[in-house]
């Protein structure tokens, strides 16, 4: 299946306008395409933790931060799905 374009960013899209996310075969052919790129990943996450996917979540932000640590956003993300896992 050919990448879409803007499916590397479409998901922080879906998720402000609180329309349905694309399926997450694009999601994950984004990061397959992208797999040099944090923001696939960081993307990603952030929608599994808006849904409350909090075990994909925390997988997808990690990635995000192994390729780029200084990222605050996917650094917040994970310090949230951190207090999340400390309330279970």
């Amino acid at each position: 299946m050919p990448l879409r374009a803007g499916a590397l960013h479409c998901c922080p899209l879906h998720a402000r306008a609180r329309t349905p996310p694309p399926p997450p075969r694009w999601r994950r052919s984004a990061q397959q395409a992208g797999a040099h790129a944090f923001e696939p990943f960081y993307n990603g996450a952030l929608l599994a933790f808006k849904v409350g996917n909090f075990q994909d979540s925390w997988e997808q932000v990690s990635r995000a931060l192994e390729l780029y640590p200084d990222h605050s956003d996917s650094q917040e993300l994970l310090k949230q799905l951190k207090a999340q896992f400390t309330m279970l």
